[in-house]
């Protein structure tokens, strides 16, 4: 791609509009009809788990939506409600709230709560402005232990339609991790593929924000999209094989 040349005023302001019309289609409210859940994957790693107490693991979430009839409708989450053998430890670890993360970059939000880090990931939203054709941008997405059992979902849009970036809560105990998405009139979400995990050593011995163990020899799983109209759900069954 070649560099692009001086840029009039004219031009310049229409980048600076269309920027601040995207943050804002991306925060702001609105609601249609006709998305759902098409395709949906969670892998579970390692795939030899103890077959009793627990291990460390990573789940892989991975997801196409559907807008089946071209009327967009805004994701509002994404849950993922995991087999029995796995539970979600996120009491008692490092946190980190959205006032820590207002302004920064990735680089800097990791930086400024790389202990409270427990995922990471990518997500295509698809931006619709009247008399324009559709276009696709992508967002950098952070998950961070949050206090409460919250989990801190941060987005950011870079590039030419940013910087801007967007912090919302979802919530993240037991079997259960909902991450809460950047949501507005004009842009939907299309796709997503997040990395959810964390481990650390604590007297001598390795523990993981995801735990889990394989007693009956697979993991039954459940992917949800949470539309305003309804949710849209898809099972995921994983075999795993139990180790010492």
């Amino acid at each position: 791609m070649s560099k692009p040349g001086r840029k009039s005023s004219g031009t310049r302001r229409w980048i600076g509009a269309a920027a601040l019309g995207v943050a804002m289609a991306i925060l702001g409210g609105g609601s249609a009809v006709a998305a759902s859940l098409s395709s949906a994957d969670l892998t579970i790693q390692p795939f030899q788990l103890p077959k009793q107490g627990g291990a460390p693991v990573t789940a892989t979430v991975a997801g196409t939506i559907d807008q089946a009839d071209g009327q967009p409708e805004e994701a509002k989450a994404v849950t993922l409600k995991l087999d029995r053998q796995l539970t979600v430890h996120g009491a008692g670890q490092p946190t980190c709230g959205p006032g820590k993360l207002k302004n920064k970059n990735p680089a800097e939000a990791r930086q400024k709560c790389r202990a409270a880090l427990v995922g990471s990931g990518q997500i295509i939203m698809r931006i619709q402005y009247p008399e324009r054709a559709p276009f696709d941008m992508p967002g950098s997405v952070l998950l961070f232990n949050g206090v409460a059992g919250h989990l801190i979902t941060y987005t950011f849009v870079g590039p030419p339609l940013g910087p801007a970036a967007i912090m919302t809560r979802g919530v993240a105990a037991g079997r259960t991790v909902e991450i809460s998405l950047p949501r507005g009139p004009g842009g939907v979400l299309v796709s997503f593929r997040l990395r959810i995990g964390r481990t650390w050593t604590q007297s001598g011995k390795r523990h993981g924000y995801l735990s889990g163990r394989c007693a009956s020899g697979a993991l039954h799983n459940k992917v949800t999209l949470a539309l305003p109209s309804g949710a849209s759900t898809l099972p995921v069954q994983q075999r795993c094989k139990a180790g010492s």
